[in-house]
């Protein structure tokens, strides 16, 4: 690993509506579901700065405000965190929400989802990013269709991503993670609202987007499934590492 590593900025897209987990996010977004006793964004944002990131924007939409006044500056986690604001009527989903951020985003920077808790080696992560010349290195995880569908099949070392029809031989998913060059974003027009779903497939189709592979598993809080297994790791002793 090398020495005086450099990390880069951190991007969490948390403007969703949270609908799967239904009574628990009508008053509030799923970035603050209680996960034993503690909103999920606090312990997510923990697990970053623990792991050395500092400069942290978060993208929000619905009950945005909420999670501002929860979290605010950063000051107590020793982050700066700033907020890129969606208008709670039109969502512009994560492609539209990361195009409209785009004024406070540095050159590259590691985009992950407000639901997903990452426990694994950013730091190789991001020194394997510096190697590339990438458009975006996508982490990966060898899923096999165990914790949801996987939609990623590796050529070497790029990917070929397709969420929407995956074939049978994707044995991989997209863990959450992924590190991005901010000048994929001219091809985006703003205002409009997209998926990035639909990016990583256009661009790993072109050749532009690398994987690298973790063998952590994932864990998320976007559904009552997900939400449950989270709590149970975090009972056990795993999780919560500072």
């Amino acid at each position: 690993m090398p020495e005086g590593l450099i990390l880069p900025q951190v991007v969490i897209l948390a403007g969703g509506l949270g609908t799967r987990l239904g009574s628990q996010t009508r008053a509030r977004p799923k970035a603050l579901v209680d996960v034993n006793g503690e909103p999920f964004a606090a312990r997510q944002l923990n697990l970053l700065a623990s792991n050395g990131f500092r400069r942290v924007l978060i993208c929000v939409g619905y009950r945005g405000e909420l999670i501002e006044e929860c979290i605010g500056r950063g000051e107590a986690l020793k982050l700066e965190i700033k907020y890129s604001r969606e208008e709670e009527g039109s969502l512009l989903g994560t492609a539209g929400a990361l195009k409209k951020a785009e004024p406070l985003l540095d050159s590259h920077f590691l985009l992950l989802y407000g639901d997903s808790y990452l426990d694994f080696d950013y730091r190789a992560f991001v020194a394997a990013f510096r190697e590339k010349d990438y458009d975006i290195l996508l982490s990966v995880y060898e899923n096999a269709g165990r914790y949801d569908r996987s939609n990623v099949r590796l050529v070497g070392e790029k990917v070929i991503y397709d969420k929407i029809n995956p074939d049978p031989e994707m044995k991989y998913i997209d863990y959450g993670a992924a590190i991005l060059r901010r000048r994929i974003l001219r091809e985006l027009s703003p205002g409009q609202a997209g998926d990035l779903a639909e990016v990583y497939s256009r661009l790993s189709r072109e050749g532009r987007v690398g994987g690298w592979i973790t063998n952590r598993r994932f864990y998320e809080v976007g559904s009552p499934d997900g939400l449950r297994e989270f709590r149970d790791y975090l009972r056990s002793g795993q999780g919560g590492r500072r």
